[in-house]
Formats: C-alpha cells, structure tokens, sequence
C-alpha cells in the first residue's frame, strides 16, 4: 500500500461498541484514519487506539477526541508531505513507517507551526497547545513500544490555586533538537485580518453562496463588498437607483454611485453612525457572472416584497425580507456575523484545515471584503496607484496597507498627483483590461 502518494490521515466519526454487563451499547467515538486519494474511502488506522486508549474515557468529550486526532492527523500529514519533498530528515520514514519517528520530526513540525505564527497566520498560543497533542502522542507511542527512538518520559508537578497535578514534559524543548517556539510575550493581541488569503476567490465565491442560504437579503450586498471594496455603510446607504449598469444586470459592467442617503433611507433613525459613507464617488465593481446573477435576483425579491406589500422603503436598495424595512449597518453586521459562522462551520466540515485555521483563529467582520477586493485587483496585475483609484482612497497609503510586501512603488510623485486628480473627480475606476482579466480567470473557475 503506498501511503505516501495515495493517502492522507484524516478524522472520522465512528460507533464504538461497548458492554455494560450484558446489555450491548453504541457510542460516537472519533478516530485517525487513512484516506484513500483515488477510492474516496476511509481505510480504519490503528492509530485509532491512540485516541480510544488517551480521549475515550467516559469524562472526555466527543469535542476532545476530535481535537487530539486532528492535530495527529496534521502532523502525519505534514511527514508526508516532508517525505514527498525528499527532506532528508524524513525520507528513511518511508521503509520505517511509523517505527521511524523520532523527536526530530516532532520538532521540524512544531517549528514549522512557529514560523507560521510569526506570520501573523496562527496565534502562537496555538502552537503550544498543538505541542501539548504532539506530547501525548509520542509518549502512547514510547509506552506501546511503537517507535525506536530513546527518550525519557519525565513528568513534573505543577501547582495552580493550590492544586498540584502531574503533568508530562515536553521532549521537543531541547536545545541540541533546535525546536522554534513563540515568544509568549510577544503574542500579537491585534489579531485582525484584511484578506482571505491565497485562496481568496474560492472563499469569496463560497461565503457569497452561504450568504444566499443564511441571509438572503444582504448577499448581494456581500457580492458587492467582495467585487466592489464597498463597506458596510456605503452598502446600507444604496438606492435602487444607485446602481448604473451596463447590459443586463451589469453584465458588460457596473458603476455604482455610492452617496450618502442617510435621510432617504434612515428618516426617523436617531443615530446613523452605522450608516455613514466615508467617501462619496461612483465606485467601479469587477464584472462577475455570480454578481450578476444575485444582481437579478435581489431586484425579483424586492419586487416581490413590493407586490405583497411588504415593502416599507421604495428606494432602498437593502431590504428586510422580514421586515421590509431598509437594513440598517448594525443589522447588516450582525447579518453578515451569522453568514461568517456557518462560513466556518462549512470549511470546518469540509476538512479545508489551512483555511479554516487562519480565519478561525483571527479576527474578521464586513471590512475583509475591501480587502479581498484589493487583493483581487493585485492579483489580475494593477499597480499600487491603480489599485488606490480603484478604491477611491484619498491617499496611497490604505492600498498599501494590503500589498506593501508584495510590490514596490515607482515614482511615488507622480502617482500621488495622478491620485489625487481622481479623488477630486470622485472617481473609482478600473481598466477595461483588468476587468477582462477577472472575466477570463472566472471562465476557469
């Protein structure tokens, strides 16, 4: 069986048998199984003993054992995609299997989790927990004489409110074994993150269809803040009539006029703090054939609502299908709040474990959109100054907040006049070519 090519560890749920005297009972247990690439089944490991013998007493959780075994199953995948790579630490691991794991691949991995840390990709608090399952695993694998590698299982008291238990050392934190770990002091409190990352177009595309199923009123709205760089406040603020597209429902393009109708929409709300547009302009979107779709549909909704008469705002863009009442910014963000948890939950059962990580750990709300957009744009190849038009930024600045560490401003004079020529015209366009672009990379999609 080649293991290496044709499988990966994974997390599976399954229905223990037990006995209690002579009755015969059933209970969801979870264990490490191995994945087969090109059937789509789940061969049982024996592995699975690891979790039965350490999580399955009855005083842990389902929540427990599943956490143990996806950080075993991330750091078995981890040597095997070392191995794939010819690491010469880890080749030998592909005649020895399991037998041959030794402290120095534990190590390699938790450095390799440091290093994500200092990224800003994971919280190093996590990289000590990880640590914690990585621990237990080597000394079940010592105790069942499962591994060659000589080490001492050394346990220490610790003492907290007056309670002194017992707990394992680490092996990995050994100076000749050169193991990474975070500095505990510098554990980054602003956590917060401006983009999806490498995978962004897939997640866009995914949190917009969960939008559509969670909080049908605002998807269009998510649409727009992924394509457009809109924010929260601007998007609230939409009328009808603030959308001038060209072809149908903005399929040949899209220019909306982002104003502030607080006092068409919002009348008799005492306080619109959470409506405001921060920059009026007429703000160009990407053209995207899933952007034109909701377009169409959020009108067939609005003009349902207007037919059964439900409808309490003609002008108003955003509606509430419950209510008919304009959606104000704080029920948007809360909206928005509950599409981002079954997003997570999604990606989560998915087995999307990178993706699920990074989003999971930091903190995110409506605002990422504009950076996904920005991103989007580096990604079809706009310079710094195009992409700061685009947004309708007053300065370079906010744009390079999102790509400094990916390009490098050429002849900064000269883009800071072009900018701020465009500001004053409140003009937020992109290229005919790089809207080509987007066209062309979601023809592949």
């Amino acid at each position: 069986m080649d293991v290496i090519n044709n499988f990966i560890f994974r997390v599976k749920e399954y229905k223990a048998v037990e006995f209690d005297g002579e009755i015969l009972n059933f209970k969801q247990a979870v264990g490490i199984g191995l994945y087969d690439l090109h059937r789509e089944v789940i061969v049982p490991s024996p592995l699975t003993n690891f979790i039965k013998g350490v999580y399955g007493r009855k005083s842990q959780s389902l929540s427990s054992q599943r956490n143990a075994a996806s950080e075993v199953c991330k750091f078995l995948n981890f040597v095997v995609e070392r191995i794939k790579e010819k690491d010469e630490d880890f080749l030998l691991l592909q005649q020895q299997g399991i037998e041959g794991l030794t402290l120095l691949h534990g190590a390699k991995y938790i450095s390799y989790q440091t290093m994500r840390s200092k990224r800003g990709e994971i919280k190093g608090s996590y990289v000590y927990r990880m640590e914690n399952y990585l621990v237990e695993f080597y000394y079940w694998l010592k105790k069942q004489n499962l591994i060659e590698e000589d080490f001492e299982l050394k346990h220490k008291l610790i003492s907290y409110k007056g309670n002194a238990r017992s707990v394992k050392v680490s092996p990995f934190n050994d100076l000749e074994l050169g193991t990474l770990y975070p500095n505990r002091r510098e554990e980054n409190v602003d956590n917060r993150i401006v983009d999806f990352g490498k995978n962004r177009y897939n997640l866009a595309v995914k949190l917009i269809r969960i939008a559509e199923q969670i909080a049908e009123d605002i998807a269009f709205g998510v649409c727009l803040q992924l394509f457009g760089g809109l924010r929260k406040g601007e998007v609230v603020n939409l009328l009808k009539t603030s959308l001038k597209p060209q072809g149908s429902y903005g399929k040949s393009g899209l220019i909306i006029e982002i104003r502030d109708n607080r006092e068409l929409i919002f009348p008799n709300k005492k306080s619109t703090i959470h409506e405001q547009v921060k920059n009026p302009r007429n703000q160009s979107v990407l053209i995207s054939s899933l952007l034109s779709s909701l377009y169409q549909k959020h009108f067939e909704k609005l003009n349902k609502l207007e037919k059964i008469g439900l409808l309490k705002n003609e002008k108003a863009l955003f509606i509430s299908t419950r209510t008919g009442n304009p959606i104000s910014g704080k029920q948007y963000y809360q909206k928005f709040n509950k599409v981002k948890d079954k997003f997570l939950e999604v990606l989560s059962k998915e087995g999307n474990t990178e993706d699920f990580e990074y989003l999971f750990e930091n903190s995110w709300s409506t605002h990422i959109c504009r950076g996904v957009f920005t991103n989007f744009l580096l990604d079809i190849g706009m310079s710094v100054l195009e992409i700061a038009i685009a947004r309708g930024d007053r300065s370079l600045e906010s744009a390079l907040s999102y790509v400094e560490e990916k390009t490098a401003l050429e002849n900064m004079e000269l883009a800071v006049n072009t900018l701020k020529q465009h500001y004053e015209c409140k003009e937020a366009s992109i290229a005919k070519t790089y809207i080509n672009e987007l066209i062309e990379a979601e023809a592949y999609e």
